[in-house]
């Protein structure tokens, strides 16, 4: 019986550290994602939500989806531009969250960081203008990573997306962006998780 008993506490002893390691990966997940966001949302210039990694198809105000593109551009140089003619811009940083889901694992999956810098149209450097450039292709070619250029890093190791299944909600009035999703941590055996709501506002 002291056996038992001995065994029942160690047990319950190692689920609580267990839960409580997991919480703590958690929590600094969250501070990770939430330092992330806010300094590239509120930064970038513009930004746009896609339906999935697989599916590039926008999202619209009112809708959800599980790729968020920021992007940065600059003005043609004053050299370049001619009078009369509005001035082009020209991108100059993407960076895209994108929530990776594992179909067989109940909706589930890692949230990757794509980053990747263009340089700016110059004398000896040619560049595409924002106005011909298809987003969706370029988000497609950055996420395929075919070179050196882009930088990767997983940011979250699995969450589950809330709005509508999906990981970012674009706000009703096209203004902000709401994230919201369960963090996870732990295996299949024992998972502790734990709800993130976060809304954000780019300013660029």
């Amino acid at each position: 019986m002291v056996g038992v008993a001995v065994m029942g506490m160690s047990l319950s002893i190692a689920r609580i550290n267990f839960d409580s390691t997991a919480k703590l990966l958690i929590n600094k997940d969250v501070r990770s994602f939430t330092n992330q966001l806010s300094q590239s949302t509120r930064s970038a210039r513009m930004f746009k939500i896609y339906s999935s990694p697989g599916d590039l198809a926008e999202r619209s105000s009112g809708q959800a989806g599980d790729v968020l593109v920021l992007l940065w551009a600059q003005p043609e140089s004053i050299e370049d531009a001619e009078w009369g003619d509005v001035q082009e811009y020209y991108y100059e940083k993407i960076v895209i969250f994108a929530r990776v889901v594992d179909d067989t694992d109940e909706n589930t999956g890692p949230v990757v960081r794509y980053e990747r810098e263009f340089a700016l149209p110059s004398a000896t450097v040619a560049g595409t203008a924002a106005s011909q450039t298809n987003i969706a292709n370029l988000t497609a070619s950055v996420m395929a990573n075919a070179d050196s250029q882009t930088q990767v890093k997983e940011v979250i190791e699995l969450t589950r997306g809330l709005a509508e299944e999906r990981l970012f909600y674009y706000s009703r009035l096209g203004d902000s962006i709401t994230v919201n999703g369960e963090l996870y941590h732990g295996n299949e055996a024992r998972r502790v998780t734990n709800t993130y709501n976060f809304t954000i506002s780019p300013r660029g």
